[in-house]
């Protein structure tokens, strides 16, 4: 192999070495994105959605200012809306969308900041009328009590609007299944028998909201609780122990009062 050869293969070799060298240093700037979009909104109400926006330099975040571009589009029509908010980097925020009628609707969204432009966020969400209103709560012994409180002209359950209860049992350490599911409910009270379960109800109404009385639109809460009862509640942690503790004074005050008896009771007899 002759010098020149050499030469050129100990100049590649320098090259090739400093190629991971070159490739760690370079620069990493960008925009993320993310936005937490309820699956569902009330009608003609504000729409609040939590976005955050992250602007980096060097994979180290920044504190700066960035631009939110936001498109509404109504897909069972070519009706759609956009809007520009600002927003701090790194920071959680609920920007506000404007009241809409009912309707499949879908959100795009995109972050820029420096120059950088963050990737393009979509989804899909529905707006429906508010959740039908109803009373439900579970009471001592596992009984459930439930009624809609939407009645007709004559005072009666309007069987109009009518629910699905789909009730679950769960046992310590398993997953929740479902035994049970009660459909076109306008009342209805249930009797659970303790067999060491949790019980647990969801609630839906005929526009198919979950809960519906226990959401929070103020908070960006649109599927609420679930109606659950626990038989085991005193068996387990730290509840148990909570038991045990009360019982020590109790115990205690016992006791001292038996002492106390016995005392005047020898003076007695002496």
């Amino acid at each position: 192999m002759g010098k020149s050869a050499a030469v050129v293969i100990f100049l590649l070799i320098i090259i090739l070495g400093t190629v991971p060298m070159m490739t760690h240093g370079s620069t990493v700037n960008g925009v993320i994105l993310r936005a937490n979009v309820n699956e569902m909104y009330i009608e003609n109400q504000p729409i609040p959605v939590q976005v955050q926006a992250l602007y980096f330099v060097n994979s180290v975040p920044q504190s700066t200012s960035i631009t939110l571009d936001v498109t509404v589009q109504n897909l069972s029509s070519s009706v759609s809306f956009s809007s520009v908010y600002n927003v701090s980097s790194g920071i959680p925020t609920f920007i506000y969308l404007k009241p809409l009628p009912v309707g499949l609707y879908s959100f795009t969204a995109y972050a820029t900041a420096l120059g950088q432009t963050s990737q393009q966020t979509e989804m899909e969400f529905l707006v429906a009328p508010p959740p039908v209103p109803y009373t439900a709560s579970f009471v001592s012994g596992g009984l459930f009590s439930f009624h809609s409180d939407m009645l007709n002209s004559t005072g009666h359950y309007n069987v109009n609007y009518t629910f699905t209860l789909n009730v679950y049992y769960q046992y310590p350490g398993g997953a929740a299944e479902e035994v049970s599911s009660y459909t076109n409910i306008t009342n209805i009270t249930l009797r659970f028998p303790d067999l060491g379960q949790t019980v647990v109800i969801n609630v839906v109404d005929k526009y198919g909201w979950l809960n519906g009385m226990n959401i929070n639109p103020a908070e960006g809460i649109f599927s609420g609780m679930p109606y659950s009862y626990d038989f085991n509640i005193v068996n387990q942690a730290p509840f148990s122990s909570i038991y045990a503790v009360n019982f020590i004074p109790v115990i205690i005050v016992i006791a001292v009062v038996t002492l106390i008896m016995l005392f005047f009771y020898r003076r007695l007899k002496g």
